[in-house]
């Protein structure tokens, strides 16, 4: 399951922060700020991003101090957004007070409900199969109009226009807006904290199109990837590749040592990024693709920062990892029938 992010998306978003915040100080009656609440003297992150997944609404993962939030709730009600917001707060506190060992629905979580004096509807938040694909082909319809609008034939796009219009205020909607791309966030590979084979694999990441990020949570470091769906689905075959490749390539190098192995896998990333450079390509439309990346990856990662850190150098393996990385081959898999991308010839 993915995380989404448009520009709509964006928006909704900030609309479900708004109503858990009010949610948070009127029902709650707990401290919160733009960023934070706090249960006693403790701030607890408020979080949320969006996703698609057939049956499940929404989600509180205690990891990454995460709420997440079906995109079919663009167009729920408000009533039915702020039901779903309460349970996943429910989860949350639950997780704050108990911990993550108590059932999720379990006697805790009910008596959390209680506390607030919440109805049943939020001990469900549920939306039936039917709503959701009314509301996924609504959207869809809205973005035709959309693109529509842009026709050259001028009587046509103002139709359009307005029947989009329409609709928006039919259903109530205030944040939806003509999208460019739907793009997502992959979560690529869990560990406990960032690695140097890590860091290797998210800077050969860069030459497939995604925007690799690190994202922190309690107790581990998601590698993520953010990009269209179909370049998605190729890194996350090369990550996968890597991560298998990557040892072997250093279980033959003969080299010992962590100091060494760190040293070998930088090498490789600059011996792959070397090699990139040299192979003919149109280098204004990549560096184009790029920086808009980077631009989206922004807004979808508001508080994006940069790190960098000291490290020992073995020059042995260090020349060694650039050599190998100059020589790195990407090999494609093997796609089954249900595989609508064909990952070959990648190198």
């Amino acid at each position: 399951m993915n995380l989404l992010y448009s520009e709509t998306l964006l928006l909704f978003l900030k609309k479900v922060k708004k109503e858990a915040r009010t949610i948070i100080q009127k029902e709650m009656a707990l401290k919160c700020g733009p960023r934070r609440f706090w249960v006693g003297n403790v701030g607890y992150p408020l979080h949320f991003v969006a996703f698609d997944h057939p049956s499940k609404m929404g989600y509180f993962d205690p990891e990454m101090y995460e709420i997440g939030v079906n995109k079919c709730f663009l167009f729920e009600t408000d009533e039915n957004l702020k039901d779903l917001l309460r349970h996943e707060l429910a989860h949350y506190l639950t997780f704050i007070t108990h911990g993550s060992s108590v059932s999720p629905h379990g006697r805790e979580f009910r008596e959390i409900c209680s506390l607030y004096g919440w109805k049943t509807e939020v001990t469900r938040a549920t939306v039936s199969s039917e709503k959701r694909q009314k509301s996924l082909r609504i959207a869809e319809k809205i973005q035709k109009l959309f693109s529509l609008s842009q026709s050259h034939n001028l009587h046509e796009a103002e139709l359009a226009l307005c029947k989009a219009r329409e609709l928006l205020l039919k259903y109530h909607q205030t944040h939806m807006t003509q999208d460019s791309e739907e793009m997502e966030i992959h979560r690529l590979t869990k560990q406990k904290r960032a690695s140097t084979k890590l860091q290797t694999i998210a800077s050969i990441l860069k030459h497939f199109f995604v925007y690799p990020v690190f994202n922190h949570g309690k107790g581990c470091v998601y590698l993520e990837i953010f990009g269209s769906p179909v370049n998605i689905e190729i890194a996350t075959y090369v990550g996968h590749f890597l991560e298998r490749e990557l040892e072997i390539l250093w279980k033959n190098s003969n080299l010992k040592g962590l100091r060494a192995k760190n040293s070998f896998f930088r090498g490789i990333a600059h011996g792959y990024e070397k090699k990139m450079q040299s192979v003919p390509q149109d280098e204004k439309a990549i560096i184009s693709l790029e920086n808009q990346l980077a631009i989206t990856a922004a807004k979808a990662y508001p508080h994006l920062s940069s790190s960098f850190s000291r490290c020992s150098i073995d020059m042995e393996a260090t020349l060694l990892g650039k050599d190998r990385g100059s020589k790195l081959q990407i090999r494609p898999g093997l796609c089954d029938s249900s595989s609508k991308t064909h990952l070959i010839g990648l190198k």
